[in-house]
């Protein structure tokens, strides 16, 4: 089944459903702090559902320390539970008329949630035909929502699918996943690259919360969204990886900074600092570089604010930032606890240190480096930049110096930070699209008649960029993205009823050229332990950040990826039977192994053959 067979009527009721009770805790934190009352309807759906992302992961930790695991049912109490507050102060404090008066025309809000709409309906049409999420990264992303739901909770480990004896990978997006998951009783599989392409519009929504934020316009909210999802390259393109949390990441990230800037203009009011505080640990959660991206872009704002306040008020924000940090470290706490009960868990996995590539933007890959709103992006960019130095824009100028400090900090002198280049350039859109939103209103404000006619051309010239973009994002797949076709599903189907569960697979193995000890599979193999319940020589490619249930796990793994696809000569089968691996599994994506070579050696009997896919059974004893 695929993705779009899978968007049933019943199934899109449903998801509507389910996405709407998850924002419940977030609306309950927004009327219990009495935050309504500064945002219009727009802006509060965002924070709230933000903070709705961001309360999950903090909830999840805590029902972990206490021993507490989750179920549909308990899943809805409490999700209901947010609505029910939400309802009682908002009968409360505010009339159920609104009553707040409007900035300005609806006309911009309207062009606003039409461009979100967009955004998610070129996405999820690219994604149409997908039977799993895309890319390397997409197995692990599903495993662990699996695991959730499994256990309940947050898992000790990655058992039975995977030999790690630790989970310490970042889980935000997973337990968004797992949590529609439990409202809806829909898998993990379809639900990831679901989601994900749901997350590209609320990075829109997000990066024109922050732009309000900044300038007080609709119009910059609108520009930042419209970049953000629909020209841009990213963050649309990290569905063919699979990188859907640091997409979480990044749409937590714009809320935080926005309800930062909203603080410190505000004098540093008390009612924004548990908001604060709750996204700061739910990004913390979420992606750990785009906490170290975030916590960089926090620090300029407010070096910023202190330098330019009067030596009487500079140090103000001072208290509050600390009771930020401690309030993030507190509801954080319990995950750093889980983290320091598994240091010695299991065997420490010898991954060794990556080469220079590394942090080359090679890695990126030609489509993404030459998406056609590329030079249009990068020449917009500065021009703004350039207009912000003009007009002595200090968010323009925020946003240059944040992005300047990003890149010389992922470089390979700041290895140890674990932010490199790539991860970095992938997440430059976002300031890119608030200097250019804040430049836009910046120019548009001014009264000169060449300022507005400049104003006007833009807004006509923004079309284009937008109609490609659009179009480039509705097409953003990369041939040959998919892992696991239907073919494979077919597959998984017959080897769920025809191969001992106890079977442990060779599969199609490659390594990453910045490593040669990172080792994956390239096809539907990878996805065997979640798809068919049978083991692989493979793991999650999260195993760097874990620790080994065995302590060669890693060393085999790199020692089979070594025979190059060779399974037939006398060491390759040597070194197969001594680590115990009875099937080899040939998906539709292929890889290195000799699928002729197979077919012609006695030690491997074909068991299953369809549409290029291929299951054999490795014979030792009986072949002489």
């Amino acid at each position: 089944m695929t993705l779009a067979d899978t968007l049933t009527m019943a199934n899109i009721l449903r998801l509507i459903v389910a996405l709407v009770f998850f924002a419940g805790p977030g609306f309950a934190i927004v009327y219990v702090l009495g935050l309504r009352d500064r945002f219009d309807r727009t802006c509060a759906i965002i924070l709230a559902y933000g903070l709705s992302l961001a309360f999950w992961p903090v909830l999840l930790a805590w029902l972990e320390l206490l021993h507490v695991r989750l179920g549909s049912w308990t899943a809805y109490a409490i999700l209901a539970l947010g609505w029910g507050i939400a309802w009682v102060y908002r009968a409360r404090t505010t009339p159920w008329v609104e009553t707040r008066p409007v900035a300005s025309s609806p006309s911009p809000r309207i062009v606003f949630w039409a461009l979100v709409a967009v955004t998610v309906g070129t996405g999820l049409w690219a994604l149409r035909g997908a039977v799993t999420g895309l890319g390397s990264d997409s197995y692990h992303h599903t495993l662990i929502a699996q695991l959730m739901l499994d256990g309940g909770g947050l898992p000790e480990d990655y058992a039975p699918y995977a030999p790690l004896a630790t989970f310490r990978y970042h889980y935000g997006f997973h337990a968004w996943v797992a949590a529609v998951a439990w409202l809806t009783g829909m898998e993990p599989r379809l639900l990831v690259p679901f989601l994900g392409e749901l997350l590209l519009g609320f990075c829109a929504l997000s990066t024109g919360f922050l732009a309000e934020a900044v300038t007080r316009s609709r119009i910059a909210s609108l520009i930042a969204a419209g970049i953000t999802g629909l020209v841009s390259v990213f963050p649309a393109f990290y569905i063919n990886w699979g990188r859907y949390p640091q997409m979480a990441g990044l749409a937590l990230a714009p809320i935080f900074l926005g309800v930062m800037w909203i603080w410190k203009d505000e004098g540093v009011r008390g009612r924004f600092i548990p908001v604060l505080g709750v996204l700061a640990a739910g990004i913390a959660l979420t992606h750990y570089r785009v906490t170290l991206m975030t916590a960089v872009g926090a620090a300029i704002i407010i070096v910023t604010e202190v330098l330019l306040r009067k030596k009487t008020d500079r140090w103000k924000t001072v208290p509050g930032i600390v009771k930020i940090s401690g309030l993030a470290l507190l509801l954080g706490g319990p995950w750093l606890w889980h983290v320091a009960r598994s240091w010695n868990e299991g065997f420490p996995v010898a991954f060794g240190s990556s080469g220079p590539t590394f942090f080359s933007l090679d890695r990126l890959g030609q489509n993404a480096l030459a998406f056609p709103t590329n030079a249009a992006l990068v020449g917009i960019t500065i021009a703004a930049l350039l207009a912000g130095a003009v007009l002595r824009n200090i968010a323009i100028l925020e946003m240059a110096v944040w992005a300047a400090s990003l890149v010389a900090l992922s470089g390979p002198r700041f290895a140890w930070l674990h932010m490199d280049t790539v991860t970095v350039v992938m997440s430059l859109y976002f300031p890119a699209s608030i200097a250019i939103a804040v430049a836009a209103v910046e120019v548009g404000r001014r009264r000169h008649g060449r300022f507005r006619l400049l104003t006007w051309l833009a807004a006509a010239a923004a079309f284009v960029p937008l109609g490609i973009g659009a179009y480039g994002h509705a097409t953003i797949v990369e041939p040959g993205a998919g892992y696991v076709t239907q073919e494979d599903m077919a597959a998984m189907a017959w080897i769920r009823e025809n191969i001992p569960r106890d079977a442990l697979f060779m599969v199609n193995t490659s390594r990453f050229g910045f490593n040669d000890r990172y080792v994956i599979s390239i096809d539907a193999g990878y996805w065997l332990p979640l798809l068919a319940g049978r083991q692989t020589v493979t793991a999650p490619m999260v195993y760097p950040a874990e620790r080994g249930a065995t302590p060669d796990f890693l060393d085999r793994l790199v020692a089979v990826d070594r025979l190059n696809g060779e399974l037939t000569s006398p060491q390759a089968i040597g070194l197969l039977e001594q680590i115990g691996a009875t099937h080899v599994y040939v998906g539709k994506r292929g890889g290195l192994i000799n699928v002729e070579a197979l077919l012609s050696s006695p030690h491997f009997v074909r068991e299953y053959s369809a549409d290029s896919v291929y299951v054999f059974r490795i014979a030792y004893s009986d072949v002489p």
